[in-house]
This record gives C-alpha cells, structure tokens and sequence, in this order.
C-alpha cells in the first residue's frame, strides 16, 4: 500500500512550492519524481533518519530525502501511512532557520517583557533548541 504525501499546514505547502519554483528546471522535476518515490518507500535506501532531528515550525523532520545540493525534509506516520513534506531546503539553510527562529524568539520576548530561559544542546556541533521558557517580568 501506498503512503499518501501530506503537507501539515497551508502555509509550509505555499513555503514548499516557493522555493520549488525558484529552483532551476531540473531540480523541480527531480523533487517532483522524489516526492512520487516517497508515495511507494519513504524510507529510501542510503538516507537515514536525521541525528540530530531538524526543527521546521512546530514540526520535527526526522529524515531528508537529498536532491544534489538540497532536500526534502519530512516525517512519517507509519499508523497513517503518512508522508508529511515540512520543507525544501538548501545543505546550510536549517542551521540560518534555526538561528533566525531563535533571534525572533529573543525579539519577542523583549517586546512582550518576558525573561526566557532557552535550552540548547549541541549534538555533533549543530545546536537544537530543546525547551524554552517564558516568565512575565515584574
């Protein structure tokens, strides 16, 4: 059976197409014929789960399926046989995401005149953001 490819939200679909189109013509028909690929194995032979997982939204992408010098980033529910597609991004771009998502975070906090507490781990020396918490100040 056959595993359906879902996008969790409209907004990463739109982020998903976005920058499918503006990759050259031969990467959009290999990302195309990839995403049919993952419908009949999601899990492709010499692409291993993600060490650490890439945080994408409220999403977590535990495997990529690699297309020259970019990827598909996804998850999957076997219980559902689910594909869910989270993003399409260049080698380096998760670790600028990841950094952007964290200096908003900081901003927003500022703002709203919260102290936050962020936890970070480092694994492999790629940092993940693990916890965060916000505490109104007095």
């Amino acid at each position: 059976m056959n595993y359906k490819i879902r996008f969790p939200t409209d907004s990463l679909k739109k982020k998903f197409d976005k920058k499918v189109g503006n990759a050259p013509r031969y990467i959009q028909e290999k990302v195309s014929q990839s995403i049919e690929d993952l419908e009949k194995k999601p899990r492709p032979e010499g692409e291993p789960k993600i060490k650490p997982p890439i945080p994408v939204a409220l999403y977590v992408a535990q495997y990529r399926k690699r297309i020259g010098d970019c990827g598909i980033l996804y998850d999957i529910d076997d219980k559902n046989k689910t594909v869910w597609i989270l993003a399409f991004r260049g080698r380096n771009e998760k670790h600028i995401e990841a950094d952007n998502a964290l200096r908003n975070y900081r901003q927003h906090l500022e703002n709203q005149k919260r102290v936050g507490l962020i936890f970070e781990i480092e694994y492999e020396n790629k940092k993940s953001v693990l916890l965060s918490l916000a505490l109104k100040q007095n």
